[in-house]
């Protein structure tokens, strides 16, 4: 996932071949696929634009959240392109401004930035109710909500899964009231293995025939998890 010089975000879908496990080329050599899967921009395509550093987040609710490293500008856009929230960072080199500053460019660089849901587990018995502003002299009049509806998806609780590190065996524990798929998938995105779980159920795999090295446990629900595998 890219945010190019040309000002707006481009995914790919890589060309892997499951039966040469090999990422595929055309004629010439190169690596596929030739076109984007996807192309998403703020409706001001100058918005997106950075000669370094920014990021792309996908939302589950089909929304994405970009930011523009050397403008400090961060939006979540939705599936239609329309902006739902925008925001500038109000630093100068790191020290706050006022409201309405107008700040050069670079001279607020935000690296990349991620959203979070409320619910999301390292929140739990925080407080996390607003402190204050950032800003200087801050108006609550210039700030709003860009959009009149805002999607919020909760994360699925994850399954129990020990030890992690794991050496010869890994125990996945359903918590939930419904059947359950698990997948390991490979650094490349391989898929290794997969089973089953009923609602409350508990399973282990053998992870013998596993070379070392970081894999991921993807539920049905959509929770994916890291898992390092050592030596055996």
């Amino acid at each position: 996932m890219i945010a190019d010089g040309l000002s707006l975000g481009h995914a790919i879908d890589p060309a892997w071949n499951d039966t040469t496990k090999r990422y595929e080329m055309n004629a010439s050599g190169q690596y596929l696929p030739q076109s984007y899967a996807l192309e998403f921009s703020h409706p001001d395509t100058s918005r997106n634009h950075s000669t370094a550093a920014s990021s792309i987040q996908f939302l589950d609710n089909g929304h994405v959240v970009m930011c523009a490293g050397r403008q400090g500008r961060s939006f979540e856009i939705d599936e239609q392109g329309s902006v739902v929230w925008e925001y500038l960072t109000p630093l100068f080199f790191g020290m706050p401004v006022e409201q309405g500053t107008t700040i050069g460019l670079s001279h607020n660089f935000t690296f990349q930035i991620e959203k979070y849901p409320v619910d999301y587990p390292a929140f739990e018995g925080r407080d996390m109710s607003p402190k204050g502003y950032i800003e200087l002299n801050p108006s609550s009049q210039e700030c709003g909500i860009a959009s009149n509806v805002h999607t919020m998806h909760i994360i699925p609780k994850p399954s129990s899964v020990f030890p992690n590190p794991v050496v010869y065996s890994l125990t996945i524990v359903n918590p939930h009231s419904f059947h359950n798929r698990y997948q390991i998938f490979s650094q490349e995105g391989r898929l290794i293995s997969e089973l089953d779980c009923p609602p409350g159920a508990t399973k282990t795999v053998s992870m013998q025939n596993f070379k070392t090295g970081i894999y991921f446990l993807r539920e049905s629900n959509g929770v994916v998890q890291k898992i390092l595998i050592l030596s055996h």
